[in-house]
């Protein structure tokens, strides 16, 4: 960025000092984009983006709606990373949120990048990958109420669509059970009093059931 072309340019020309605060904001840039980096690795938006590529790439060409199922339906077990993406996003949000309290250089910059992004910011940019498996549904439901029910692509657009839906369902329901692991970290801080370790109840995999009404925690 500029900071590598002002030192192609002048790095011989700057003074001992200079060059020392030019290395100071070098690292200090490093370490944002790694942080950053670190953030998205989390929340496994470079696989979601590699998927959304795939798809692109292969819809480009295609002219005729019979040869489109086939994209949908060969990717179909590559989504699995939405359900990866979803376990991961509250840990995202909460270290996006931890950072941009306690460190201004990385809120600064994020703030500063919205002008690049539509005006969004970057907890906004994170749900959208989410919202992107609905609105194929929509495109594949759509071509089918514009084709004759007889036409050879109806099938395929439906067997698509059924996978996407898929998908879909399987979202939500990482969703829940993610709400579900929120509930059991929740409940295990009222413990206070328990003889046992509250961490043992908090196990990924493991269903909350029921709130007993009017049950006080100590």
């Amino acid at each position: 960025g500029y900071i590598e072309l002002l030192n192609g340019e002048a790095g011989g020309k700057l003074t001992a000092e200079a060059q020392r605060y030019l290395q100071v904001v070098t690292d200090a840039s490093r370490k944002m984009g790694q942080l950053i980096d670190d953030l998205l690795a989390i929340a496994h938006v470079r696989q979601i983006t590699v998927l959304s590529q795939k798809i692109v790439s292969r819809l480009k060409d295609k002219q005729e709606p019979i040869e489109i199922p086939p994209v949908f339906l060969e990717l179909a077990g590559d989504f699995d990373v939405y359900h990866s993406f979803v376990l991961a996003y509250s840990e995202s949000m909460e270290l996006l949120s931890k950072l941009m309290k306690t460190k201004p250089k990385i809120a600064a910059f994020l703030d500063g990048a919205r002008g690049r992004c539509a005006g969004l910011s970057l907890d906004s940019l994170m749900i959208t990958p989410i919202q992107r498996i609905p609105r194929y549904i929509l495109l594949l439901r759509e071509m089918i109420k514009q084709l004759p029910e007889t036409d050879p692509a109806v099938q395929g657009l439906e067997k698509a669509m059924s996978a996407m839906q898929k998908v879909a369902d399987g979202i939500n329901e990482a969703k829940r059970q993610e709400e579900q692991y929120q509930e059991l970290i929740e409940i295990s801080t009222c413990l206070l009093r328990c003889p046992l370790d509250s961490s043992m109840f908090v196990v990924r995999g493991r269903s909350f059931s029921e709130t007993v009404p009017n049950c006080e925690w100590v």
